[in-house]
């Protein structure tokens, strides 16, 4: 595509107007690529976050549900 271009535009003079054609091509197709990461990256963080999370609450919660274990013990 890029050679059809620059012998296009050199053949009518105008090479700096096919180069920015291509310019924009490629400017659109890594936008829709890096969208396309991105849709795919979203939802796997948010799973990591929400582990993560878990995580938290769970090691939160773990020694209190201990201490309240040792004081029904002693009762």
């Amino acid at each position: 595509m890029i050679v059809n271009l620059v012998s296009v535009g050199e053949a009518t003079g105008e090479l700096d107007r096919m180069l920015l054609r291509v310019g924009d091509a490629y400017d659109s197709e890594v936008n829709r690529r890096l969208d396309a990461v991105f849709k795919v990256f979203e939802p796997a963080l948010l799973v990591g976050m929400a582990g993560v999370v878990g995580f938290i609450v769970v090691a939160l919660f773990l020694p209190l549900l201990k201490i309240m274990d040792q004081l029904n013990q002693n009762k």
